[in-house]
């Protein structure tokens, strides 16, 4: 029986209510009968998630909408996404994380490939209460000629204290002519909190890849291995929480970059 009320418990539209700790893929709830009853089409506007109170979840997430999860006291949210777009229109994601009641966690590891005209991802994250603890890490490659943009987003808000604020993006050229940018952004409204953040754009160069190649290994081989290891340290919490769906997806990735 799935852990969920379809439009009840917070009760708006376009809702699925948490009530049990587990791992679930996103694309297979919202395909169950059982999931959600949507007001119109799937995907149009923005659905939200609850997750209530002193459960530890764990997400999945492909969809190609935008999602707003909220996240109640003290309950624990660990968040993995994987947006690909490979042609066609360009493609915007906007996900967001609030941290509704005190002491709830937010663990975001997120993944962005694009080898299509133009795509757009914007993850925000937010704390409306005191002793929160929001950690976002995005990493994202662009092939030749193609573009990705990547906004990650903190607030916190007035009043609050305690939180710890964390946001890391790795943005990584994998071709020439590709366009890249990042901007990490933090919105601090008091005092009482721990934040930084960071933004890298790099290539993977032949010098960073001297160690591999000197080994006997081709430039091809020693650039896959480089690449494989990022996203690995990327997924590295999935291993531990489904050992075969992380390695499944890891061999998905890798085989659709190379």
């Amino acid at each position: 029986m799935l852990p969920l009320l379809a439009g009840e418990g917070r009760g708006e539209l376009n809702t699925m209510n948490i009530e049990k700790s587990g791992f679930y893929k996103l694309d297979e709830l919202i395909n169950s009968p059982l999931s959600f009853e949507w007001e119109g089409a799937r995907g149009w506007g923005t659905e939200t998630i609850y997750i209530w109170e002193n459960l530890t979840v764990s997400l999945f997430d492909t969809l190609e909408w935008d999602l707003k999860i909220e996240v109640w006291a003290g309950a624990k949210l660990q968040y993995f996404s994987y947006f690909l777009w490979k042609s066609g229109e360009n493609k915007s994601y906007n996900k967001e994380v609030i941290l509704v009641w005190e002491w709830a966690q937010s663990y975001i590891q997120s993944m962005n490939y694009s080898e299509a005209e133009s795509m757009n991802v914007r993850i925000w994250s937010e704390s409306l209460t005191n002793n929160g603890r929001l950690d976002t890490n995005i990493l994202s490659f662009a092939w030749k000629g193609w573009k990705i943009a990547v906004d990650g987003i903190l607030r916190i808000e007035k009043e609050t204290s305690w939180n710890v604020w964390e946001l890391d993006e790795e943005n990584i050229f994998l071709g020439d002519d590709a366009q890249i940018s990042g901007i990490p952004t933090l919105y601090v409204e008091t005092n009482d909190m721990e934040a930084w953040h960071a933004c890298r754009v790099e290539r993977i160069s032949d010098e960073k890849l001297f160690y591999l190649r000197s080994r006997g290994l081709g430039r091809e081989n020693a650039l896959a291995i480089m690449i494989e290891a990022k996203i690995r340290n990327i997924f590295s919490e999935l291993e531990e929480i489904d050992t075969d769906f992380y390695e499944s997806l890891l061999t998905e990735i890798i085989h659709t970059i190379q």
